[in-house]
């Protein structure tokens, strides 16, 4: 997917940002600039323009437990103003993946939907548990996951549980981008 330089003007861009303000650590130091798509199509547009441009960067969700180095010299995509989706249908809830654990458990608890109740301390976004394999209490995150949809190669695509490698804390899910899961 070739980015329109056009486009990447259009979503919202912070410069020379404190990584103190980014993260739950608060550490010193700041990075280049600062992202925030609002919408998956957004998102989609700057990271394919980051990668096509060849700039250092990370994705960054709720910022928990991440340590940035103070001399960083990185851009950052961040998941924390982007479009939360949330379909429930029978048994089942698709998350968009910037859901925070704690309001995932929410959600589940009012919908009388148990499987979350262990994650919910987290201080982790559905896609950073879910690329982290995130567990509490002998449940983890996959225990109840059946699919990712990811974007990948400047495609998006749906990736089964059995086909992801998951072990304690361990994912194969690499070089590609968690949009949303079921």
């Amino acid at each position: 997917m070739k980015t329109n330089k056009n486009d990447i003007l259009k979503i919202e861009f912070e410069e020379d940002v404190p990584i103190s303000k980014i993260t739950t650590y608060k550490t010193d130091g700041t990075i280049k600039g600062l992202f925030s798509p609002k919408n998956e199509k957004e998102f989609i547009i700057t990271y394919s323009f980051l990668k096509e441009n060849n700039l250092p960067f990370i994705i960054i969700g709720n910022g928990s437990n991440l340590l940035i180095s103070p001399n960083a010299n990185i851009l950052a995509i961040s998941t924390k103003k982007l479009r939360q989706n949330i379909q429930i249908k029978e048994n089942t809830v698709r998350f968009s993946t910037s859901i925070s654990l704690a309001k995932a458990y929410s959600l589940c608890c009012h919908n009388q939907l148990r499987g979350f109740e262990a994650l919910a301390g987290i201080p982790a976004t559905i896609g950073g548990a879910i690329k982290n394999n995130a567990s509490a209490f002998g449940q983890s995150i996959f225990d109840n996951l059946e699919w990712i949809k990811i974007f990948k190669d400047g495609k998006i695509s749906i990736l089964k549980k059995e086909n992801i490698s998951f072990s304690y804390h361990s994912t194969n899910i690499k070089n590609c981008i968690i949009l949303s899961a079921k």
